[in-house]
């Protein structure tokens, strides 16, 4: 599921919002930095809160 989900981001295939839950939070937390990178690398300026 992990995987199939970052090769979708990576392929610009971007849905409008996305529940992310479960044990791992290793994933949990990687699934956010990938979203992060992705969606604010043309606008570095933007005010980003993770909460």
């Amino acid at each position: 599921m992990y995987r199939s989900f970052i090769n979708s981001l990576r392929s610009g295939d971007v849905s409008n919002i996305y529940l992310l839950h479960g044990s791992e939070t290793y994933l949990l937390d990687k699934a956010v930095e990938e979203m992060t990178a992705y969606l604010i690398k043309d606008f570095p300026e933007i005010n980003l809160t993770i909460f």
